[in-house]
């Protein structure tokens, strides 16, 4: 089971978020990203407001297993293994539900349950805190497939969701000071936005194309989250240097990498920059694959 609830450990998530995202399914990656953007956040508002403590510290006839106390820190209800779980692999168990690739999305859900189990076996969750990070993943899963799709359907309507989402982030920071959940969604929707309006690009490129985009990316996702700094002892100014930090770090898996690649294509094929944003010219890079 130890092995198990690794596929919900932070950086396994992103990582297969930047994969699906950046090398196969653009379209399922989104779907993703807006989880993990506000059900992160909103599980540790949730923790620090129930405030309640873990299996073994309420009853000492819970014994948890020793190697899994590591990534079992903080307030127990609800899980948060089984929320980064339910924001990745079961946005992306849906998204290929509804795209008719049944056998794929069964064992993404399968994963979900392994991992959400694994929590209650390994004695650091109670069904309790597995079973309500599982039903805020659900509704959220639910909420932002209806929210892309209504994004697709009119102009501007990517800011006004990424705004609210945006504000769903930073609210519960305010109080819980959920820092690094927090920025990092909010980098997310940032780079979301970016990518639509002024990169576009596709996941039609050969798979050795594929391969590289994400070996840059993640290697310079996993340097860039192991920078990742607490800075709590030092006062509020370094905790909002933390929240840049982040906010620089989700922005970085929509946007960054996705320049570097589109930028070479477009100007192979002949095409010129037409805007402007920042001092970046982006809007003709685009990959036609």
């Amino acid at each position: 089971m130890l092995r198990a609830t690794i596929f919900g450990e932070q950086i396994i998530t992103w990582l297969v978020l930047a994969f699906i995202y950046w090398c196969v399914d653009k379209h399922a990656g989104q779907m993703m990203a807006l989880n993990v953007s506000v059900a992160c956040t909103w599980n540790q508002f949730i923790k620090w407001k129930c405030r309640i403590d873990r299996p073994w510290i309420r009853d000492d006839r819970i014994i948890p297993v020793q190697q899994a106390l590591a990534g079992a820190g903080g307030y127990s209800f609800p899980s948060g293994h089984t929320q980064r779980a339910a924001a990745v692999w079961g946005a992306l168990g849906h998204s290929l539900w509804e795209k008719k690739e049944r056998a794929v999305s069964i064992v993404c859900w399968v994963i979900l349950a392994v991992i959400a189990f694994s929590r209650n076996y390994l004695g650091v969750h109670t069904p309790q805190d597995v079973l309500a990070a599982l039903a805020l993943g659900i509704v959220i899963i639910f909420v932002s497939g209806r929210a892309l799709r209504w994004v697709d359907e009119g102009d501007n309507r990517d800011i006004i969701v990424a705004g609210v989402l945006c504000l769903l982030c930073f609210l519960p920071m305010l109080k819980a000071r959920c820092l690094s959940n927090a920025g990092a969604g909010m980098g997310l929707l940032i780079g979301w936005v970016i990518e639509r309006r002024f990169i576009g690009f596709e996941t039609k490129d050969g798979w050795p194309e594929r391969c590289v985009r994400f070996a840059v990316g993640g290697a310079g996702g996993i340097v860039y989250f192991a920078g990742a700094f607490d800075g709590t002892e030092y006062g509020d100014g370094i905790e909002i240097c933390r929240i840049f930090h982040f906010i620089f770090a989700g922005s970085f898996y929509y946007g960054r990498v996705s320049v570097l690649f589109c930028e070479k294509r477009a100007f192979q094929k002949g095409d010129y920059p037409a805007g402007d944003f920042a001092g970046w010219n982006f809007r003709t890079f685009r990959v036609q694959g």
